[in-house]
């Protein structure tokens, strides 16, 4: 058990920084690369889910936008937790930073709910029946992906005002000093902009004092206290960071935001693994379903296609399984450990970069465009070039494949022709 509490207790937040940085980075670059990838071949079979995939690769780099502007540390202070931010935009209002990591929950949601409804429609194309067929159609999908957004900003937005008071937060930071002393660093650095707003407020304090005297009615205010410290806050020239943060008893409505939250996201991932199954376990069995027969290539190319979008749907269930129990258990337990404070830094900037790795990579046809792309072919004509099937043939390399076979079926033909021709004069001249 100490040896436990020891690891748990390593501060790992100089290297954990620098890694998600570089690591949402990277994933906003990947996902760009998807989306050219993507544009330039036309790939058959998988064109019926690329609206899917474009809009969580899209998801996927606002997400990491997000997580490269906070880069927050959580920190669980008793009821409170609160979000010390390392990234880009530290410097920023709380209020700012705190929308900006509402929306990047709202963009994980949405790809979240994404991925269930593109194996529903999976489900309608494998495996056509009548009620699918109308509610899951082509012309129906944008309607799908526009009420998915609608509620995700509308959870976003729960999720933004279930925010507390920064300079509340502070204060429970404040009380911690002698118990976490690797808080140290910044809860100094969130100090500055007190002792800055007691020297800027000093002269303003005098005169509303002299006017108090001469107001005796009207109720002291104390300007280097409360609201006036945090006004002037933004108005120091020295390096300070924001913190923001929820706390259950202070702000109740935090419980229904992250309830809501929690069940949809639930929802989601049931839907996309028991629909995804279903469309396999459909697909490995002999007999075709639906209205049209399905030959056995194209099952084939289905049950490729089928596998490839499971990788890429099962693995951010995995990676968001860790943040979200350990944020559970610290809530639970009314504190955190150092190491469980960088747990969501360390395995949410995986989820947006395991989606295009996984597809552009297992996809034969975009791992050809990939490679075209990264040697500057992409843009000249050859035979790799052109839509193509899921396993990068082409029109061209079809043909130049088949001359060989198509000129031996035609020798063999003209074999045979003259065979039954001397077979028949045969038969002409010995009629018995």
């Amino acid at each position: 058990m100490e040896i436990v509490t020891k690891v748990l207790n390593v501060e790992l937040t100089p290297i954990i920084v620098p890694y998600c940085e570089i690591a949402c980075i990277v994933s906003i670059v990947v996902n760009l690369f998807f989306l050219v990838v993507t544009h330039l071949r036309r790939v058959e079979g998988f064109q019926e889910v690329l609206i899917f995939m474009r809009n969580i690769s899209i998801g996927y780099i606002l997400m990491s936008l997000c997580l490269l502007a906070l880069v927050p540390r959580s920190v669980t202070l008793a009821t409170s937790t609160i979000r010390i931010p390392y990234g880009i935009l530290q410097n920023f209002d709380a209020t700012f930073l705190n929308g900006i990591a509402s929306f990047g929950a709202g963009i994980y949601l949405y790809t979240a709910i994404t991925f269930c409804i593109l194996f529903l429609y999976r489900y309608n194309v494998t495996c056509k029946t009548t009620t699918l067929s109308t509610i899951f159609s082509r012309a129906n999908i944008f309607v799908f992906l526009v009420a998915t957004a609608v509620v995700c900003l509308v959870q976003a937005g729960l999720i933004y005002y279930s925010a507390v008071d920064a300079t509340f937060l502070r204060d429970r930071l404040n009380r911690t000093r002698d118990l976490r002393p690797d808080l140290i660093p910044d809860i100094i650095m969130t100090q500055v902009q007190l002792a800055t707003g007691n020297q800027q407020s000093s002269q303003q304090s005098s005169v509303q004092k002299f006017q108090n005297q001469h107001s005796p009615d009207e109720p002291e205010i104390h300007g280097a206290a409360g609201v006036s410290g945090q006004s002037t806050y933004m108005q120091t020239t020295q390096k300070t960071i924001s913190i923001f943060g929820l706390d259950y008893q202070r702000n109740p409505l935090v419980l229904l935001s992250f309830s809501t939250y929690g069940v949809l996201i639930v929802i989601s991932f049931l839907g996309t693994l028991v629909v995804s199954l279903v469309v396999m376990c459909k697909l490995n069995k002999e007999e075709n379903y639906g209205r049209e027969q399905m030959s056995n290539k194209s099952k084939d190319e289905q049950r490729t296609l089928t596998k490839i979008l499971m990788l890429a749907a099962y693995t951010p269930m995995v990676l968001i399984a860790l943040p979200a129990a350990n944020f559970v258990v610290s809530i639970i337990r009314g504190q955190s450990y150092p190491l469980q404070e960088v747990v969501t830094i360390t395995l949410i900037p995986l989820i947006p970069i395991t989606f295009p790795l996984f597809v552009v990579l297992m996809v034969p046809a975009l791992r050809v465009t990939a490679w075209q792309v990264c040697t500057c072919q992409a843009w000249t004509t050859n035979d790799n070039s052109g839509n193509s099937d899921i396993n990068g043939n082409t029109v061209q390399n079809a043909n130049k494949g088949n001359n060989v076979d198509v000129n031996d079926e035609a020798t063999l033909s003209d074999a045979q022709m003259k065979t039954l021709k001397s077979m028949a004069k045969k038969n002409q001249t010995n009629p018995h």
